[in-house]
C-alpha cells in the first residue's frame, strides 16, 4: 500500500497512536495480521506478497516471494519458519518480452523489454541459495505471472506463456542434480507438434515467426 498516503491520512494516523505503532511499516502489519485473523476463522492461511514481510512478517504466512532485487527476503522468511512461493520477476513474469523473433508490430507491447527467454527461466534454481536441508520443504513451489496490461487477446497470452510454460514446468518439478538444459531442448522440440495440434500461438524456439503468423496479436487499431 501506498505509505504515503497513510502519512496523509488522519484517521490511519490515529490508529497507529492508538496502537503503538511506531511507522506506516508496523500499520501495514498490523492490518495484515488482522485480516490473518478473519482468515485463520474460516479454515484458511494465509498467503501474500513478499511486501507482507514489511512491518514484521506474521509467523504463519505465507509469502510470494517476487522482488528479484531483493534476494535476502526468501531467507529471512525460511530462517524464521515461514512457507514461500519462489515467484521472482526476474524469471518468472511472462508478461515480460521473451527476446528477438517478436511480431515486427508497432502494436506490440510489452510490460518490460528484458529478454525473458525460456533459456533464462530453465536456469531458475526455487530453492534460495544456502537455504538449510531442512528448510528445503518450506519452498512449496514456483508460480509464474502473467498480467494483462499489455495483452489485449489470448493470441498473445498464448504466445507470452508458451513456451515459457514448459521451462517451467521442469524447473519445478526436476531437482537440481538431474536439470539439463540440452536434454530439455529435445524434449521442448517433441512438444511443438502437439502445441501445433492444439493451434497453440507460441513463440517458436528457433526465434523464427509465431507459430501462428496469422493471429491478432497486437491491440487492435481503432
Amino acid at each position: 500500500a501506498p505509505k504515503d498516503q497513510w502519512k496523509q491520512s488522519p484517521t490511519a494516523q490515529q490508529v497507529m497512536k492508538d496502537k503503538g505503532l511506531k511507522n506506516e511499516h508496523e500499520l501495514q502489519s498490523y492490518f495484515v495480521r488482522r485480516v490473518e485473523k478473519m482468515i485463520n476463522g474460516h479454515g484458511k492461511r494465509l498467503i501474500g506478497w513478499d511486501e507482507i514481510q514489511e512491518g514484521g512478517l506474521s509467523p504463519t504466512a505465507t509469502m510470494m516471494v517476487w522482488r528479484s532485487w531483493m534476494p535476502n527476503s526468501a531467507r529471512h522468511a525460511l530462517e524464521q519458519g515461514n512457507d514461500i512461493v519462489m515467484t521472482p520477476n526476474s524469471h518468472l513474469y511472462f508478461d515480460y518480452d521473451q527476446g528477438p523473433g517478436k511480431p515486427a508490430a508497432a502494436e506490440y507491447e510489452t510490460i518490460n523489454n528484458d529478454s525473458l527467454t525460456w533459456q533464462h527461466v530453465y536456469s531458475l534454481e526455487p530453492v534460495p541459495q544456502g537455504t538449510p536441508k531442512d528448510r528445503e520443504k518450506q519452498v512449496l513451489g514456483c508460480q509464474a505471472n502473467v498480467w494483462a496490461e499489455y495483452i489485449p487477446n489470448l493470441p498473445k497470452w498464448e504466445y507470452q506463456v508458451f513456451p515459457r510454460a514448459l521451462a517451467l514446468a521442469e524447473v519445478a518439478w526436476t531437482p537440481r542434480e538431474l536439470k539439463n538444459e540440452k536434454e530439455f531442448r529435445q524434449r521442448l522440440e517433441r512438444q511443438l507438434p502437439f502445441l501445433d495440434a492444439c493451434g497453440v500461438n507460441y513463440k517458436r524456439p528457433d526465434n523464427g515467426a509465431p507459430a501462428r503468423p496469422d493471429a491478432v496479436i497486437t491491440r487492435e487499431l481503432r
